[in-house]
């Protein structure tokens, strides 16, 4: 064999190697196309590149079928993802706006929410009011009452006002009662109350029997 021929086997040689290696780098291309494409008219065009290209995968597999599966699959996995996201972004929202009522209340309507333990003279007390919306809930050793709140936050000193809501069995005018308050804290407010046809104080050193009432 003469020099001229073994250079052209050679360049023969390499010019195989490299087809080799561009169909290697084609096939990876083209199954990497395969995985991102979806919709029938995607597996449409995956069974004429399959049949194009001459190759086939294991007895039995269907390359639509195959990548609907991993469609499938991908799209619930976006679909959880944004439940997720949506349902962390909402409880996130929830947090911070009930972290800014509790620290910054708007109204005196929002500070008086919650359950409040009643003290006398330094003494906690079994006795309870809690408070929900409009609606004073007083919890007694006997019974429950329930009372509509209505608030005064303009007056000097502040008043509120208490009306029995369930007044079933009592004969008589409907049981009312008014009073004044002052929040020292977020978690404690001083009370003065008072049958409705008392009057009361004008000012917090005229004041009588003040109930402190601390946050439970």
């Amino acid at each position: 064999m003469g020099h001229a021929e073994e250079v052209e086997n050679r360049l023969d040689i390499r010019e195989n190697r490299l087809d080799m290696q561009k169909w290697k780098i084609d096939r990876a291309c083209e199954m990497a196309t395969l995985h991102e494409m979806t919709g029938q008219g995607d597996r449409m065009t995956l069974k004429s590149m399959g049949e194009s290209s001459g190759t086939s995968g294991p007895p039995g597999a269907n390359p639509g079928q195959r990548s609907g599966g991993s469609r499938r699959r991908h799209t619930w996995q976006r679909l959880g993802i944004f439940l997720v996201a949506a349902l962390g972004g909402i409880l996130a929202a929830a947090g911070y706006t009930g972290a800014l009522w509790y620290y910054f209340p708007r109204h005196d309507y929002d500070r008086w929410q919650g359950r409040w333990r009643i003290i006398v003279h330094d003494r906690a007390t079994p006795h309870v009011v809690r408070v929900v919306g409009q609606h004073w809930e007083y919890e007694g050793a006997e019974r429950e009452r329930v009372y509509r709140l209505e608030l005064d936050s303009q007056a000097e000193p502040r008043r509120l006002h208490l009306e029995l809501l369930d007044t079933h069995g009592l004969q008589g005018p409907t049981p009312r009662m008014h009073g004044i308050y002052a929040f020292d804290s977020r978690h404690q407010v001083r009370v003065v109350l008072l049958p409705a046809t008392e009057p009361l104080p004008d000012h917090w050193d005229q004041a009588e029997h003040v109930l402190t009432l601390i946050r439970d």
